[in-house]
């Protein structure tokens, strides 16, 4: 977008002889800010059309417990548990 030699004559006269350098600076920093804002808008609509495709092939997975799945209930441990069974083994083979 630019200004018309008319507006920046305009814009001197009413405010001050360098009112059209500000008002120009505005312009770019919005220009910047809009193309700033643009690559985002773009960037969220590519992670959408991922994360789109990435539940499409998810979700055709059909759920199973671990019952069904497995043929047994399994028992989900936290890291800490892990890690303290895995110690107790290390400890266990020395």
């Amino acid at each position: 977008m630019t200004f018309a030699p008319g507006l920046l004559r305009h814009v001197a006269s009413r405010w001050a002889s360098d009112a059209p350098e500000r008002l120009m600076g505005w312009q770019n920093e919005e220009v910047k800010h809009f193309a700033k804002y643009s690559a985002s808008i773009a960037l969220a609509e590519e992670t959408m059309s991922d994360l789109k495709d990435f539940n499409v092939y998810w979700n055709r997975i059909r759920y199973y417990t671990d019952a069904q799945h497995w043929g047994f209930l399994t028992t989900w441990q936290s890291q800490l548990n892990t890690w303290h069974l895995k110690a107790l083994i290390v400890k266990i083979m020395q």
